[in-house]
């Protein structure tokens, strides 16, 4: 990238490469492309390799993995992501006392799983909804279009993916 389009990689650069090897199967390759980055990686690069070990049930790099954002957890408080991702992950291959163990050092670290969200941008504002929550001061009128929008794509035997 460098030598060619003379841009130095950022750091979401390299996350994106790991997301990409993640999503094609290559996990051992978006290992290897962690350990010889530049940059030291954050736990959002940890994070896509481990939502790719969830996907691909490959429980043995996913525990490396889980090892290396433990470590981080002093630099970087918020990784109950990766303890539910991992969590999930040891359910999905039938290693529930493993998942037991984890969801025990959650609590006893007191990490709670924040809710999830989602964003949208209209007209240049950012808008960001939490599972829920009611505050927005349009919430009846959102609520009221995604009622529409899902009694449509019923109607019509539409399958969202």
């Amino acid at each position: 990238m460098l030598k060619v389009h003379n841009i130095k990689p950022q750091k979401e650069h390299y996350g994106c490469m790991v997301d990409l090897l993640g999503r094609a199967g290559l996990l051992s390759e978006a290992e290897d492309f962690i350990r010889n980055m530049n940059i030291e990686p954050d736990g959002l690069i940890w994070g896509a390799l481990l939502a790719a070990c969830g996907t691909h049930k490959n429980v043995e790099i996913g525990k490396r993995v889980m090892e290396k954002v433990d470590k981080m957890m002093d630099k970087d408080k918020d990784k109950d992501g990766a303890f539910i991702l991992m969590s999930n992950l040891y359910s999905s291959e039938n290693r529930f006392r493993d998942a037991f163990k984890l969801r025990k050092i959650m609590k006893e670290r007191k990490i709670k799983k924040s809710p999830g969200c989602s964003s949208i941008e209209v007209d240049d504002v950012a808008y960001e909804f939490r599972k829920g929550d009611k505050s927005h001061q349009q919430t009846k009128e959102i609520y009221m279009l995604l009622d529409i929008m899902g009694k449509h794509l019923k109607n019509n035997d539409q399958i969202i993916i």
